[in-house]
């Protein structure tokens, strides 16, 4: 992905701006010795970490590189819709080329460890072949208001906003599966 980010960013001129560094580490060991005025994690990293000490560790970097003031925002599974609408299994077609892709998702819920285990089988087909097949799991987390209010808080944080993802003018209900928090630096 490193690769790929940095041929993007050589062949960029329209924007003006050239990004000229790219870093590999980790949200929870992170120190790149230097504040910003925003911290984004998107994608739902945060709902990557699954354990309190993963998620702790997650918020303390974040803080550790805000200004006071400044902002960290995120997106993550919302507890309360998970818990209400249950994941289920899914598929999804994605025809492009003449090529179709197959993707298959199998949820396996945790609701002790607030966790969603998705194993994911994604097939790659041409004329009736498969052509190559991928298999992955990826352990979620899903969140509650507060427990994101307490680790902000541990982390010197304050949570600022909550609400569907990219819905900033309303609050999250029990159908949400995807959530912004808006978290300001103290």
């Amino acid at each position: 992905m490193l690769a790929e980010a940095c041929s993007r960013a050589a062949g960029a001129t329209d924007s003006g701006q050239q990004i000229t560094e790219f870093l590999l580490g980790d949200i929870q060991t992170l120190d790149l010795g230097r504040t910003f005025h925003a911290v984004i994690a998107m994608f739902a990293v945060m709902s990557y970490q699954t354990t309190n000490d993963d998620l702790a560790a997650a918020f303390r970097t974040a803080r550790r590189h805000l200004e006071p003031g400044g902002l960290f925002i995120f997106d993550a599974w919302f507890g309360p819709a998970v818990l209400r609408v249950r994941p289920m299994d899914r598929y999804k077609f994605v025809e492009r080329d003449g090529d179709r892709i197959i993707r298959f998702a199998s949820p396996t819920l945790d609701v002790l460890r607030h966790t969603v285990r998705v194993d994911y089988k994604v097939l790659l087909i041409k004329d009736s072949c498969v052509l190559d097949e991928v298999d992955e799991s990826h352990l979620m987390r899903f969140l509650f208001p507060q427990e994101l209010a307490y680790f902000a808080d541990q982390a010197g944080l304050h949570m600022k906003h909550l609400c569907p993802f990219m819905a900033l003018d309303r609050k999250p209900s029990e159908e949400d599966w995807n959530v912004t928090a808006i978290m300001e630096a103290r």
